[in-house]
């Protein structure tokens, strides 16, 4: 809980040469008095501006701390402010550079409390918090009273690039890019989720649903698609629209979900679009539509979704939703096993000994269900089993 403005010593002073710009001026000189309500300052401590690139000619050096070797020396600042040009110059918007500079600021601000305080940071520790201290006045001010330019649409930038730069790092982390660590890639995915970025939304919820990188939890996992939803990620709408149909992290609601998954399937996609497909064919917490189920498979094939190829040509082989047709199953069933899907090559291996669409032949037969083993379908070894005896 904040306290009252009055209980903190207002030791935090800014003093800017002249040719400091301006918009550089008012957003520091704002930017400060936020510290001093967030922050204790014992000892007056005064942060001097600099209009050059670097300090004392080293090209490394924006900015300094000067730490005294007792506590009763007042410490100052120094902060080089002339690469915000440089960065305008470059394509970089006016909040990406101005929040630079309040982020070299906050990370020397908090070089002074970690002297003070001897909280014991390192250096790697100052740079992980500096980064949300600046998003927190962000969205404590709105970011309006900055400079008259700038308005919050451009903090909500700021804020994505943050939360992609978040995700990216912790994704290389648990991916196992350059080091295989999830739950350390967790934990920065979730920041990057926390600061509204929806594909990690959608990531951290898989995680949790999973229990992977982090213990699991559906109910946590619905919570965080639904947040990703909300900002219109599809991945999310079907895997939102899955709880709900299954009752996962919620109390089953066929309504919700039929409603999420047609959401997603009429935005593109097709992994909601397979799934409810199943669910029509088999019955899945629905009544089952063949007639629906063929129109999903045949929109999908269509659409080049290879795993639907097989579940197509048991449709037209069976009649299932649509009119029997064997010879077009049996070109789909060869599509299908082409792609190594075993499931195709036993329902080959049956067509070929029963003889029901093609001409019987035990070495085709043979052939196929022995295919069918090898890639891992068991109900295959049964019928070589059969075939041998």
């Amino acid at each position: 809980m904040k306290k009252e403005l009055s209980m903190y010593r207002t030791g935090l002073r800014i003093v800017c040469r002249k040719s400091v710009l301006d918009d550089v001026r008012k957003t520091v000189v704002s930017f400060a008095k936020w510290l001093r309500y967030e922050y204790e300052f014992p000892v007056k401590v005064v942060v001097y501006l600099s209009p050059e690139k670097y300090l004392y000619n080293d090209k490394h050096c924006s900015s300094v701390f000067f730490r005294p070797v007792d506590k009763t020396t007042e410490p100052y600042i120094v902060v080089a402010t002339g690469d915000y040009q440089r960065m305008c110059y470059e394509g970089y918007s006016q909040v990406d550079a101005l929040c630079n500079i309040l982020n070299t600021i906050v990370k020397r601000v908090l070089d002074y409390q970690n002297w003070y305080f001897e909280h014991g940071w390192s250096d790697k520790a100052i740079s992980t918090k500096s980064t949300p201290i600046v998003v927190d006045y962000m969205n404590d001010i709105k970011w309006n009273v900055c400079c008259s330019i700038m308005d919050n649409f451009f903090s909500v930038l700021y804020k994505k690039k943050i939360a992609f730069n978040l995700y990216k790092k912790g994704a290389e982390l648990f991916e196992g890019i350059n080091e295989n660590n999830k739950e350390t890639g967790f934990k920065y995915i979730l920041q990057a989720a926390e600061y509204g970025y929806d594909v990690a939304q959608e990531f951290v919820a898989d995680c949790y649903f999973n229990g992977e990188g982090t213990k699991e939890n559906m109910g946590t996992a619905f919570y965080w698609y639904r947040k990703s939803v909300l900002q219109g990620n599809i991945i999310a709408q079907f895997s939102l629209g899955y709880c709900y149909f299954n009752g996962y992290g919620i109390r089953q609601n066929i309504k919700s979900g039929m409603k999420w998954l047609n959401t997603a399937i009429s935005n593109g996609n097709i992994e909601a679009q397979f799934y409810l497909a199943k669910a029509y064919y088999y019955g899945d917490n629905i009544r089952k539509n063949y007639k629906n189920a063929f129109s999903f498979f045949k929109e999908l094939v269509n659409a080049g979704y290879s795993d639907a190829i097989c579940f197509l040509a048991v449709c037209y082989f069976n009649g299932t939703g649509c009119e029997k047709d064997c010879s077009l199953a049996l070109e789909l069933y060869k599509k299908a096993a082409s792609n190594g899907d075993s499931r195709a090559m036993y329902n080959l291996g049956l067509m070929y000994s029963d003889g029901e669409g093609v001409n019987q032949s035990d070495r085709w037969a043979h052939y196929w269900f022995e295919k069918a083993y090898n890639h891992g379908e068991r109900n295959a070894k049964q019928m070589l089993d059969q075939m041998a005896s």
